[in-house]
């Protein structure tokens, strides 16, 4: 086949099948710089997602616990309010059996002395008038115990709206904090600027609440808050820390101004526990 051989040296065939694993060989580095950036891209993202959903499990049980604990400590305090008044009842209940039989003795002998003697009648009337008043007294005993019945039963719903509500202010703190945690993750820019923002407005809402006598002491320097919520106290130092470490020196000392500022005057009584 002596017409098939000059084929081989042909330029235009030795180009074309040059061409041809150039071709192959570009496509095939292309295809697997590609394939390498998805697998690269798939992996990372399925390892963002599980790393988010446990950390945000742990955090909401964490949470979750503070929040329990914290009701229990409300629920003793119920529980030791209801002991009193089951004992300070049944003292009264105690006095009103008394009451009931010393009357009862005392009409009893009333009336047999009126069957003793008929003329005695004008002359009982002052022991009959006793009587009479024990009778009011004891009622009005009686109306007493019903208001303390009902004054208790107003007091244990409001220790149960109470610590409901506290749940549910729970509920809404871990979320704020998870979503404010996952704002600040890492240095960029948006991240910069909600911790920034936090720790100005926290700033704010501390000062006036210390003004107004709300607390007594920041949240961030309250051992109290610390016992209760440990979590949440630590990411408030943790913003207001970054925060203080890169501002400039002014921004610095208007902060720890107003979370030292005192308080005008003497809180109130009582605070509900509710946000």
């Amino acid at each position: 086949m002596p017409n098939d051989i000059p084929q081989y040296f042909d330029p235009k065939v030795l180009a074309h099948m040059e061409g041809r694993d150039e071709g192959e060989r570009i496509g095939q580095q292309a295809g697997f710089q590609k394939g390498q950036q998805a697998g690269y891209n798939a992996g990372h993202s399925d390892g963002y997602n599980e790393g988010f959903t446990e950390g945000h499990q742990t955090g909401y049980q964490e949470g979750w616990n503070a929040a329990i604990a914290r009701a229990n400590e409300e629920i003793l305090k119920q529980m030791e309010f209801t002991r009193q008044h089951v004992a300070d009842k049944e003292t009264m209940a105690k006095q009103l059996q008394e009451q009931r039989g010393l009357i009862d003795q005392l009409t009893a002998r009333l009336d047999e002395m009126e069957r003793e003697n008929a003329n005695l009648v004008k002359s009982n009337k002052g022991l009959r008038d006793v009587v009479t008043a024990l009778k009011e007294a004891n009622e009005r005993l009686q109306s007493e115990v019903a208001q303390l019945d009902e004054k208790y039963k107003t007091r244990s719903q409001e220790y149960s709206d109470q610590v409901w509500q506290y749940n549910r202010s729970m509920v809404f703190m871990n979320a704020v904090r998870s979503t404010l945690e996952e704002l600040t993750i890492g240095n960029g820019s948006q991240a910069k600027q909600v911790r920034e923002m936090f720790a100005q407005k926290y700033g704010e809402s501390v000062s006036n609440a210390l003004a107004k006598g709300a607390i007594k002491v920041a949240p961030d320097k309250d051992e109290s808050f610390a016992k209760t919520l440990p979590k949440t106290q630590k990411f408030i130092l943790d913003m207001l820390s970054n925060v203080a470490a890169n501002a400039p020196q002014a921004i610095r000392e208007r902060m720890m101004e107003q979370m030292q500022a005192e308080p005008t005057h003497q809180p109130e009584d009582e605070h509900s526990l509710g946000m």
